[in-house]
């Protein structure tokens, strides 16, 4: 076998799922929506932080407040898992969107709260996938905040409904979010961690090591993430892998 296969097997064990009996799994609701939480996702997930703490950061996303970093192996594991427990309380499947199937994607958060942009500092809802996942690789010391959920005051909005077929609801997502990205900013900097005039928080998913999160992306949500509980090297900044589903 020749060395790059020899790499690629001891990964792909590396990131192995663990034991469903191993797994604490939670049916959740957000916003209205199914949502999923499991705890002890991967078998061993001090290999799955090394091995994302071994990459490069180097590509922006979106209006992402950091960077991601890109490795070859097949996702297909996590994507059963997801399949066994959600395709009945959703009704239909899923498969990872065509914009990231073929690796697996880890992001860190870069900027300080000073350098955003207006848009980085509102919660967000994505259009280009119907659900997104993350897996929180912060050692249980440096775990704090999670995934917030939020209601637009204004339009009393929780989440941009779309149509059937991905192209109507990109469509609609981003006529909703040019309407609300065209309000300015809540006066002050920094991340988005409480309610203000704008914005009203309604849940969080709590950050927690080897969780595994899903969600409904058209959910207004947003990092909770309060700088001050990170440093800014990378093994004390926010480390996720970010997973993205359509319907099959």
């Amino acid at each position: 076998m020749k060395t790059h296969e020899i790499k690629r097997v001891i990964e792909a064990e590396g990131l192995a799922l663990n034991d469903r009996d191993d797994m604490e799994v939670q049916y959740v609701e957000v916003a209205g929506t199914p949502a999923l939480v499991i705890d002890n996702v991967y078998r061993d997930p001090d290999y799955v932080r090394g091995l994302a703490l071994s990459l490069a950061y180097r590509r922006e996303a979106g209006a992402y407040p950091g960077y991601l970093a890109f490795i070859s192996i097949s996702g297909n594991p996590m994507l059963e898992l997801v399949n066994a427990l959600m395709a009945e309380v959703l009704g239909h499947r899923v498969g990872f969107t065509p914009y990231y199937r073929d690796d697996f994607a880890f992001a860190v958060i870069t900027k300080r709260g000073d350098e955003l942009t207006d848009g980085q500092r509102k919660p967000h809802c994505d259009g280009f996938c119907a659900f997104a996942g993350l897996v929180y690789l912060n050692l249980p010391e440096q775990c704090a905040g999670g995934t917030s959920f939020w209601r637009h005051r204004r339009t009393g909005l929780e989440l941009a409904l779309g149509s059937e077929g991905a192209a109507q609801r990109l469509a609609l997502t981003k006529e909703l979010q040019k309407e609300i990205e065209a309000e300015p900013a809540d006066p002050g900097t920094g991340y988005l961690i409480a309610s203000n005039a704008s914005w009203e928080m309604t849940q969080v998913l709590e950050m927690k090591y080897n969780r595994f999160v899903f969600y409904s992306s058209n959910i207004f949500h947003s990092p909770l993430y309060d700088e001050r509980d990170f440093g800014d090297t990378l093994e004390t900044r926010r480390l996720t892998q970010n997973f993205y589903f359509d319907r099959a």
